[in-house]
């Protein structure tokens, strides 16, 4: 009975370690303290239709935000890295089409558009948004440009902000 017992009380925490392990922690979007202050400002409505990447191929030595509601809704942010490599990722209200490019599947739902310079595009249909995602190189090399599979994982990466 007592061997019964432990073996019942054995069973009971592997399965509770086991459990544990597969809880992954939510993972955040990345941003800073100025990124935040800019993102207080944007209407909710519009915030909740957003997405920003929990994952770049470099540790961002600058991020920067730019929300705007001229005409649509937009949002852009750039994660910096030493002043010399950006990346933009940039949010619009609506919708867009993207002709003559090369199709990726980002998600089961969502296809993104490859440009050979380095510039990939897709749309949320369901809330209505489109994004941009690039890179730019101001440094005398002009040599940093990520990858396409690396533009996509960042893609992939991107998590609603609620």
């Amino acid at each position: 009975m007592i061997r019964a017992a432990c073996i019942t009380i054995f069973a009971s925490m592997m399965l509770f370690l086991v459990s544990c392990q597969n809880d992954q922690p939510a993972k955040e979007p990345l941003t800073n303290e100025k990124v935040k202050q800019v993102l207080h400002t944007i209407p909710d409505h519009f915030k909740k239709k957003m997405r920003l990447p929990t994952h770049i191929p470099f540790k961002p030595t600058n991020m920067e935000a730019h929300y705007s509601s001229l005409h649509k809704h937009s949002y852009q942010q750039d994660y910096v890295q030493n002043t010399d490599h950006v990346v933009y990722f940039i949010i619009m209200e609506g919708t867009s089409t993207f002709n003559n490019l090369e199709k990726i599947k980002l998600t089961s739902e969502i296809d993104a558009f490859y440009e050979k310079k380095g510039i990939l595009y897709w749309n949320d249909k369901k809330n209505d948004v489109h994004y941009l995602l690039s890179t730019v190189d101001h440094s005398k090399q002009k040599q940093y440009k990520l990858t396409k599979e690396q533009l996509v994982k960042i893609a992939a990466s991107a998590v609603s902000l609620e």
